[in-house]
Protein backbone atom coordinates (compact mmCIF):
# COMPACT_ATOMS: atom_id res chain seq x y z
CA UNK A 1 0.00 0.00 0.00
CA UNK A 2 1.35 3.38 -0.91
CA UNK A 3 2.43 5.87 1.68
CA UNK A 4 -0.42 8.18 0.62
CA UNK A 5 -3.09 5.54 1.27
CA UNK A 6 -1.64 4.67 4.68
CA UNK A 7 -1.66 8.34 5.69
CA UNK A 8 -5.33 8.70 4.58
CA UNK A 9 -6.39 5.67 6.60
CA UNK A 10 -4.63 7.04 9.67
CA UNK A 11 -6.40 10.39 9.33
CA UNK A 12 -9.83 8.73 9.05
CA UNK A 13 -9.26 6.69 12.24
CA UNK A 14 -8.21 9.82 14.11
CA UNK A 15 -11.34 11.68 12.95
CA UNK A 16 -13.62 8.90 14.19
CA UNK A 17 -11.96 8.99 17.62
CA UNK A 18 -12.47 12.78 17.80
CA UNK A 19 -16.18 12.44 16.89
CA UNK A 20 -16.71 9.88 19.65
CA UNK A 21 -15.10 12.24 22.14
CA UNK A 22 -17.28 15.12 20.98
CA UNK A 23 -20.45 13.03 21.29
CA UNK A 24 -19.57 12.04 24.84
CA UNK A 25 -18.92 15.67 25.73
CA UNK A 26 -22.22 16.77 24.15
CA UNK A 27 -24.16 14.00 25.92
CA UNK A 28 -22.69 15.00 29.26
CA UNK A 29 -23.62 18.62 28.61
CA UNK A 30 -27.18 17.63 27.64
CA UNK A 31 -27.61 15.67 30.87
CA UNK A 32 -26.58 18.74 32.86
CA UNK A 33 -29.12 20.85 30.94
CA UNK A 34 -31.90 18.27 31.54
CA UNK A 35 -31.10 18.14 35.25
CA UNK A 36 -31.13 21.92 35.32
CA UNK A 37 -34.55 22.13 33.70
CA UNK A 38 -35.86 19.41 36.03
CA UNK A 39 -34.60 21.36 39.02
CA UNK A 40 -36.18 24.50 37.63
CA UNK A 41 -39.55 22.81 37.01
CA UNK A 42 -39.76 20.98 40.34
CA UNK A 43 -38.54 23.82 42.52
CA UNK A 44 -40.53 26.54 40.74
CA UNK A 45 -43.63 24.37 41.01
CA UNK A 46 -43.03 23.86 44.72
CA UNK A 47 -42.41 27.56 45.33
CA UNK A 48 -45.58 28.41 43.36
CA UNK A 49 -47.57 26.02 45.56
CA UNK A 50 -45.97 27.54 48.67
CA UNK A 51 -46.86 31.03 47.48
CA UNK A 52 -50.48 30.01 46.98
CA UNK A 53 -50.58 28.60 50.52
CA UNK A 54 -48.99 31.75 51.94
CA UNK A 55 -51.46 33.93 50.01
CA UNK A 56 -54.39 31.97 51.47
CA UNK A 57 -52.97 32.54 54.96
CA UNK A 58 -52.52 36.28 54.35
CA UNK A 59 -56.07 36.55 52.95
CA UNK A 60 -57.54 34.76 55.96
CA UNK A 61 -55.57 36.87 58.44
CA UNK A 62 -56.71 40.11 56.79
CA UNK A 63 -60.36 39.04 56.61
CA UNK A 64 -60.37 37.89 60.24
CA UNK A 65 -58.82 41.14 61.43
CA UNK A 66 -60.70 43.70 59.35
CA UNK A 67 -64.01 43.16 61.16
CA UNK A 68 -62.49 44.80 64.22
CA UNK A 69 -62.12 48.10 62.34
CA UNK A 70 -65.86 48.74 61.98
CA UNK A 71 -66.97 51.79 64.01
CA UNK A 72 -69.01 50.73 67.03
CA UNK A 73 -69.55 53.99 68.88
CA UNK A 74 -67.59 52.82 71.94
CA UNK A 75 -63.92 52.40 70.91
CA UNK A 76 -61.42 54.68 69.22
CA UNK A 77 -59.80 53.89 65.88
CA UNK A 78 -56.37 53.11 67.47
CA UNK A 79 -58.10 50.71 69.87
CA UNK A 80 -59.87 48.99 66.99
CA UNK A 81 -56.60 48.72 65.07
CA UNK A 82 -54.88 47.17 68.07
CA UNK A 83 -57.71 44.65 68.38
CA UNK A 84 -57.48 43.88 64.66
CA UNK A 85 -53.75 43.17 64.87
CA UNK A 86 -54.35 40.88 67.85
CA UNK A 87 -56.95 38.95 65.85
CA UNK A 88 -54.60 38.61 62.86
CA UNK A 89 -51.73 37.32 64.98
CA UNK A 90 -54.04 34.99 66.88
CA UNK A 91 -55.25 33.50 63.59
CA UNK A 92 -51.63 33.05 62.49
CA UNK A 93 -50.70 31.30 65.74
CA UNK A 94 -53.63 28.89 65.52
CA UNK A 95 -52.94 28.06 61.87
CA UNK A 96 -49.17 27.45 62.03
CA UNK A 97 -48.06 30.73 60.48
CA UNK A 98 -44.68 31.44 62.07
CA UNK A 99 -44.21 34.79 63.76
CA UNK A 100 -41.04 35.31 61.71
CA UNK A 101 -43.09 35.07 58.50
CA UNK A 102 -45.21 38.10 59.42
CA UNK A 103 -43.41 41.03 57.84
CA UNK A 104 -46.04 43.70 58.48
CA UNK A 105 -49.64 44.31 59.57
CA UNK A 106 -50.69 47.83 58.62
CA UNK A 107 -53.90 49.85 58.49
CA UNK A 108 -55.58 52.11 55.96
CA UNK A 109 -53.03 51.08 53.33
CA UNK A 110 -53.15 48.58 50.47
CA UNK A 111 -50.82 46.19 48.66
CA UNK A 112 -51.02 48.24 45.47
CA UNK A 113 -50.72 51.61 47.19
CA UNK A 114 -54.07 52.93 45.90
CA UNK A 115 -57.04 53.23 48.21
CA UNK A 116 -60.51 54.85 48.04
CA UNK A 117 -60.94 57.92 50.21
CA UNK A 118 -61.74 57.05 53.81
CA UNK A 119 -61.44 53.28 53.31
CA UNK A 120 -60.72 51.25 56.44
CA UNK A 121 -58.34 48.39 55.65
CA UNK A 122 -55.95 45.81 57.06
CA UNK A 123 -52.91 44.87 54.96
CA UNK A 124 -50.94 41.73 55.84
CA UNK A 125 -47.52 40.97 54.34
CA UNK A 126 -45.90 37.54 54.73
CA UNK A 127 -42.53 36.16 53.66
CA UNK A 128 -42.15 32.38 53.64
CA UNK A 129 -38.82 30.58 53.05
CA UNK A 130 -38.85 27.11 51.49
CA UNK A 131 -35.96 24.68 50.94
CA UNK A 132 -35.30 23.57 47.37
CA UNK A 133 -34.84 20.04 46.01
CA UNK A 134 -32.82 19.74 42.80
CA UNK A 135 -31.71 23.37 42.71
CA UNK A 136 -29.38 22.81 45.65
CA UNK A 137 -27.14 20.88 43.22
CA UNK A 138 -26.36 24.29 41.77
CA UNK A 139 -25.88 25.91 45.17
CA UNK A 140 -29.46 27.26 45.58
CA UNK A 141 -30.61 25.87 48.92
CA UNK A 142 -33.81 27.87 49.45
CA UNK A 143 -36.24 30.37 47.96
CA UNK A 144 -38.46 33.10 49.42
CA UNK A 145 -42.10 33.79 48.54
CA UNK A 146 -43.57 37.20 49.39
CA UNK A 147 -47.33 37.75 49.52
CA UNK A 148 -49.65 40.59 50.46
CA UNK A 149 -53.39 40.80 51.20
CA UNK A 150 -55.60 43.84 51.84
CA UNK A 151 -59.10 43.47 53.28
CA UNK A 152 -61.56 46.31 53.65
CA UNK A 153 -64.56 46.84 55.89
CA UNK A 154 -67.19 49.41 55.07
CA UNK A 155 -70.81 50.38 55.00
CA UNK A 156 -72.73 48.20 52.58
CA UNK A 157 -74.39 49.84 49.62
CA UNK A 158 -78.09 49.15 49.88
CA UNK A 159 -79.57 46.70 52.33
CA UNK A 160 -79.91 43.07 51.27
CA UNK A 161 -82.75 41.69 53.37
CA UNK A 162 -83.82 45.15 54.63
CA UNK A 163 -87.58 44.97 55.12
CA UNK A 164 -90.03 47.87 54.56
CA UNK A 165 -91.59 47.53 58.01
CA UNK A 166 -90.11 48.63 61.29
CA UNK A 167 -89.84 47.78 64.96
CA UNK A 168 -90.86 50.52 67.38
CA UNK A 169 -88.26 52.17 69.56
CA UNK A 170 -90.73 52.99 72.35
CA UNK A 171 -93.50 50.91 73.90
CA UNK A 172 -96.71 51.53 71.88
CA UNK A 173 -98.86 51.10 75.02
CA UNK A 174 -101.62 49.41 73.05
CA UNK A 175 -104.58 48.60 75.36
CA UNK A 176 -105.11 45.10 73.95
CA UNK A 177 -101.70 43.80 72.81
CA UNK A 178 -101.59 40.77 70.53
CA UNK A 179 -99.97 37.42 71.16
CA UNK A 180 -97.01 37.49 70.56
CA UNK A 181 -96.74 41.02 72.04
CA UNK A 182 -95.72 44.06 70.02
CA UNK A 183 -92.02 44.51 69.33
CA UNK A 184 -90.39 47.53 70.91
CA UNK A 185 -86.76 48.14 71.88
CA UNK A 186 -86.36 50.85 74.53
CA UNK A 187 -86.53 49.47 78.08
CA UNK A 188 -87.65 46.02 76.93
CA UNK A 189 -85.68 43.32 78.77
CA UNK A 190 -87.34 40.63 76.66
CA UNK A 191 -86.53 42.18 73.28
CA UNK A 192 -83.72 39.89 72.13
CA UNK A 193 -84.58 36.32 71.24
CA UNK A 194 -88.31 36.66 71.95
CA UNK A 195 -90.99 36.34 69.27
CA UNK A 196 -93.00 39.52 68.82
CA UNK A 197 -95.41 41.27 66.45
CA UNK A 198 -94.25 44.26 64.45
CA UNK A 199 -97.28 45.47 62.44
CA UNK A 200 -99.90 47.59 64.26
CA UNK A 201 -103.42 47.91 62.91
CA UNK A 202 -105.35 51.20 63.02
CA UNK A 203 -103.59 52.85 65.97
CA UNK A 204 -105.38 55.62 67.78
CA UNK A 205 -104.26 59.16 68.51
CA UNK A 206 -102.76 58.20 71.87
CA UNK A 207 -100.58 55.42 70.51
CA UNK A 208 -97.01 55.70 69.28
CA UNK A 209 -97.64 55.15 65.60
CA UNK A 210 -99.00 58.11 63.72
CA UNK A 211 -102.73 57.70 62.99
CA UNK A 212 -103.28 55.96 59.66
CA UNK A 213 -99.98 54.02 59.77
CA UNK A 214 -99.50 50.33 60.40
CA UNK A 215 -95.72 50.11 60.29
CA UNK A 216 -94.74 50.27 56.62
CA UNK A 217 -91.73 52.30 55.46
CA UNK A 218 -91.23 53.95 52.08
CA UNK A 219 -87.84 52.41 51.30
CA UNK A 220 -86.47 53.32 47.84
CA UNK A 221 -89.75 55.13 47.25
CA UNK A 222 -89.67 58.56 45.54
CA UNK A 223 -92.26 59.73 48.07
CA UNK A 224 -90.17 58.48 50.98
CA UNK A 225 -87.25 60.88 50.67
CA UNK A 226 -87.43 63.63 53.26
CA UNK A 227 -84.08 65.26 52.54
CA UNK A 228 -82.50 63.87 55.69
CA UNK A 229 -80.55 60.86 54.47
CA UNK A 230 -76.84 60.88 55.23
CA UNK A 231 -76.21 59.27 51.85
CA UNK A 232 -77.72 61.40 49.10
CA UNK A 233 -76.55 59.56 45.98
CA UNK A 234 -79.43 57.08 45.72
CA UNK A 235 -81.67 58.12 42.84
CA UNK A 236 -85.21 56.81 43.41
CA UNK A 237 -86.92 58.94 40.77
CA UNK A 238 -87.49 55.98 38.44
CA UNK A 239 -88.61 53.55 41.15
CA UNK A 240 -92.14 52.36 41.80
CA UNK A 241 -94.12 53.91 44.61
CA UNK A 242 -96.69 52.66 47.09
CA UNK A 243 -97.32 48.93 47.46
CA UNK A 244 -95.37 47.99 44.32
CA UNK A 245 -92.18 49.22 45.98
CA UNK A 246 -93.16 47.57 49.28
CA UNK A 247 -93.50 44.24 47.48
CA UNK A 248 -90.12 44.74 45.82
CA UNK A 249 -88.50 45.58 49.18
CA UNK A 250 -89.88 42.42 50.79
CA UNK A 251 -88.53 40.33 47.92
CA UNK A 252 -85.19 42.06 47.30
CA UNK A 253 -84.34 44.38 50.19
CA UNK A 254 -83.42 48.01 49.56
CA UNK A 255 -81.33 49.61 46.85
CA UNK A 256 -80.48 52.69 48.90
CA UNK A 257 -78.22 52.95 51.91
CA UNK A 258 -79.81 53.73 55.26
CA UNK A 259 -78.24 54.36 58.64
CA UNK A 260 -79.09 55.46 62.19
CA UNK A 261 -80.52 58.98 62.44
CA UNK A 262 -81.78 58.89 58.86
CA UNK A 263 -85.33 60.21 58.58
CA UNK A 264 -87.76 58.38 56.32
CA UNK A 265 -91.50 58.58 55.66
CA UNK A 266 -94.08 56.01 56.56
CA UNK A 267 -96.50 54.36 54.12
CA UNK A 268 -100.07 54.90 55.42
CA UNK A 269 -102.79 52.31 54.94
CA UNK A 270 -103.61 48.75 55.99
CA UNK A 271 -101.82 46.84 53.24
CA UNK A 272 -102.55 43.48 54.85
CA UNK A 273 -102.99 41.45 51.67
CA UNK A 274 -99.85 42.61 49.79
CA UNK A 275 -97.63 42.27 52.87
CA UNK A 276 -98.70 38.76 53.81
CA UNK A 277 -98.96 37.61 50.19
CA UNK A 278 -95.38 38.65 49.46
CA UNK A 279 -94.03 37.22 52.72
CA UNK A 280 -95.99 34.03 52.08
CA UNK A 281 -94.31 33.61 48.71
CA UNK A 282 -90.94 34.39 50.27
CA UNK A 283 -91.29 31.80 53.05
CA UNK A 284 -93.17 29.17 51.04
CA UNK A 285 -91.75 25.72 51.75
CA UNK A 286 -88.97 26.96 54.03
CA UNK A 287 -88.65 24.95 57.25
CA UNK A 288 -85.48 26.48 58.71
CA UNK A 289 -85.35 27.05 62.45
CA UNK A 290 -83.62 30.06 64.06
CA UNK A 291 -80.53 27.91 64.71
CA UNK A 292 -80.29 27.21 60.97
CA UNK A 293 -79.96 30.93 60.28
CA UNK A 294 -78.18 32.27 63.38
CA UNK A 295 -75.45 30.63 65.47
CA UNK A 296 -74.05 31.62 68.86
CA UNK A 297 -70.46 30.63 68.02
CA UNK A 298 -68.87 31.98 71.21
CA UNK A 299 -71.67 31.16 73.64
CA UNK A 300 -71.97 34.80 74.71
CA UNK A 301 -75.47 35.51 73.40
CA UNK A 302 -74.21 37.37 70.33
CA UNK A 303 -75.07 35.52 67.15
CA UNK A 304 -73.43 35.16 63.77
CA UNK A 305 -75.62 35.12 60.66
CA UNK A 306 -74.79 31.76 59.08
CA UNK A 307 -77.32 31.88 56.24
CA UNK A 308 -77.88 35.37 54.84
CA UNK A 309 -79.66 33.79 51.85
CA UNK A 310 -82.40 32.34 54.03
CA UNK A 311 -85.84 33.88 53.36
CA UNK A 312 -86.31 33.94 57.13
CA UNK A 313 -83.33 36.24 57.63
CA UNK A 314 -84.11 39.96 57.46
CA UNK A 315 -82.91 43.32 58.67
CA UNK A 316 -85.49 45.72 60.10
CA UNK A 317 -85.11 49.32 61.30
CA UNK A 318 -85.91 50.36 64.85
CA UNK A 319 -87.98 53.52 64.46
CA UNK A 320 -88.69 56.53 66.65
CA UNK A 321 -92.03 58.17 65.93
CA UNK A 322 -92.22 61.79 67.15
CA UNK A 323 -95.24 62.81 69.25
CA UNK A 324 -98.10 64.27 67.23
CA UNK A 325 -97.00 62.77 63.91
CA UNK A 326 -99.90 62.03 61.56
CA UNK A 327 -100.41 60.48 58.13
CA UNK A 328 -97.25 60.04 56.06
CA UNK A 329 -95.06 60.86 59.03
CA UNK A 330 -91.31 61.40 59.16
CA UNK A 331 -89.80 58.83 61.52
CA UNK A 332 -86.17 58.39 62.59
CA UNK A 333 -84.16 55.19 62.21
CA UNK A 334 -82.44 54.58 65.57
CA UNK A 335 -80.70 51.30 64.76
CA UNK A 336 -81.09 48.09 62.77
CA UNK A 337 -82.00 44.66 64.08
CA UNK A 338 -81.34 41.32 62.38
CA UNK A 339 -84.41 39.11 62.75
CA UNK A 340 -85.76 35.64 62.10
CA UNK A 341 -89.17 35.99 60.40
CA UNK A 342 -91.69 33.52 61.78
CA UNK A 343 -94.71 34.48 59.67
CA UNK A 344 -97.49 36.86 58.71
CA UNK A 345 -101.17 36.55 59.63
CA UNK A 346 -104.05 38.57 58.15
CA UNK A 347 -106.95 39.55 60.37
CA UNK A 348 -109.96 41.81 60.08
CA UNK A 349 -112.61 42.56 57.43
CA UNK A 350 -111.75 42.32 53.75
CA UNK A 351 -111.57 46.07 53.22
CA UNK A 352 -109.41 46.71 56.29
CA UNK A 353 -107.20 43.69 56.88
CA UNK A 354 -104.29 43.91 59.28
CA UNK A 355 -101.05 42.06 58.72
CA UNK A 356 -99.42 40.84 61.90
CA UNK A 357 -95.79 40.10 60.98
CA UNK A 358 -94.16 37.99 63.68
CA UNK A 359 -90.40 37.79 64.11
CA UNK A 360 -87.60 37.12 66.57
CA UNK A 361 -84.96 39.88 67.03
CA UNK A 362 -81.46 38.37 67.19
CA UNK A 363 -78.53 40.16 68.81
CA UNK A 364 -75.60 40.00 66.40
CA UNK A 365 -72.58 41.78 65.01
CA UNK A 366 -73.70 41.97 61.41
CA UNK A 367 -71.28 41.52 58.54
CA UNK A 368 -72.25 40.55 55.02
CA UNK A 369 -69.39 39.64 52.70
CA UNK A 370 -69.32 40.56 49.04
CA UNK A 371 -71.73 43.51 48.95
CA UNK A 372 -70.50 46.68 47.23
CA UNK A 373 -69.26 49.52 49.41
CA UNK A 374 -70.68 52.97 49.81
CA UNK A 375 -67.64 54.87 48.57
CA UNK A 376 -65.73 57.37 50.65
CA UNK A 377 -67.21 60.85 50.52
CA UNK A 378 -70.69 59.50 49.77
CA UNK A 379 -71.71 59.03 53.37
CA UNK A 380 -71.67 61.05 56.56
CA UNK A 381 -72.06 57.96 58.74
CA UNK A 382 -69.16 57.52 61.14
CA UNK A 383 -70.52 55.37 63.98
CA UNK A 384 -72.75 52.32 64.29
CA UNK A 385 -72.94 51.44 60.62
CA UNK A 386 -76.17 49.55 59.99
CA UNK A 387 -74.77 46.92 57.66
CA UNK A 388 -71.13 46.06 57.16
CA UNK A 389 -69.46 44.36 54.26
CA UNK A 390 -65.95 42.89 54.18
CA UNK A 391 -64.00 42.18 51.04
CA UNK A 392 -60.48 41.45 49.83
CA UNK A 393 -59.46 44.34 47.59
CA UNK A 394 -55.79 43.40 46.97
Amino acid sequence: MSKHLLRLASLLKSARRDERGQLITMAAGAIVVVIGFTALAVDIGFLTYSKREAQNDADAMALAAVRELAPNGTTTEPERQEAAEDVARDWADKNDVAEAEIQDISFNTSCSGSLPQGAKTVTVRLRRTRSTFFARIFGIDSGDVNVCATARVGQAQGGPGLMPFGVLYNDPNVPSPPDPPFCYYNGNDDFWGTECTTKIFNPGNNEVWAPGNVGLMRLDDPAGYSGNWGWDECDTSDNNSGMSEVRDNIENGSECGYAPEDVIRTKPGGSGNPTCDELGELLDGNTQSPSDVFKDSNGDGTYDVVDTDSPRYALVPVLYVPPGATGAADVTIKMFVPVYITGCVEEGPQNAKKANVTLIPMKTDLFVAGIDFVQGGSSDYTDDWPLYTIKLID
